[in-house]
């Protein structure tokens, strides 16, 4: 095993080309630490194998995603943006009062029933701070219901069955009107 002409010459292989010869006479030279090399990752899948590790990670929730809405910056004259949340799923009521709630369907054109929708999902003392909705309280649902409206009553004095409401008591901010208030 001098070299890899000897071996080349005492087979009966046909003569190497020489685009091989170089990569043979590597092979030749390191044959001992491929050897190694492969007896060392074989070794490591025995262990592995025999030790039963597993590479599987844990299924958890290792960040928090905040995705926060757009929201609008003080305009140069200083009138305050108005966000647009019609007919979101009231997560902070609050929020929506504070935003400019009336002022933004007013600026957007909105229909009275999208404001009269989106008035229904304020508790009471959410709905008597908004300027476009008003608490009622009628013999059907006598804890009381927001609607639309203003100091001069609700927007809509019918429901959608086309039924007239009858209402005992009207609150609008500090005011309340109606044959049954108390």
């Amino acid at each position: 095993m001098d070299s890899i002409d000897s071996i080349s010459s005492s087979s009966s292989l046909p003569s190497l080309s020489s685009a091989f010869r170089p990569m043979l006479e590597f092979m030749y030279e390191n044959v001992t630490y491929m050897f190694g090399f492969i007896v060392i990752i074989f070794g490591i899948l025995v262990y592995i194998h025999m030790a039963d590790v597993t590479f599987e990670m844990p299924m958890t929730r290792t960040k928090t995603l905040i995705i926060e809405g757009m929201e609008h910056k003080m305009d140069h004259d200083g009138d305050n943006g108005v966000e647009n949340t019609l007919l979101t799923l009231p997560i902070d009521l609050e929020k929506k009062l504070k935003s400019n709630f009336c002022n933004m369907h007013a600026k957007k054109g909105s229909s009275a029933t999208d404001i009269d929708n989106e008035c229904k999902v304020f508790g009471k003392a959410s709905c008597l701070h908004a300027d476009c909705c008003g608490w009622v309280v009628t013999a059907e649902n006598p804890d009381g219901m927001c609607r639309s409206g203003s100091q001069t009553g609700m927007t809509f004095g019918y429901d959608t069955a086309g039924k007239k409401i009858d209402v005992d008591c009207y609150y609008y901010k500090d005011s309340k009107s109606g044959p049954r208030c108390s």
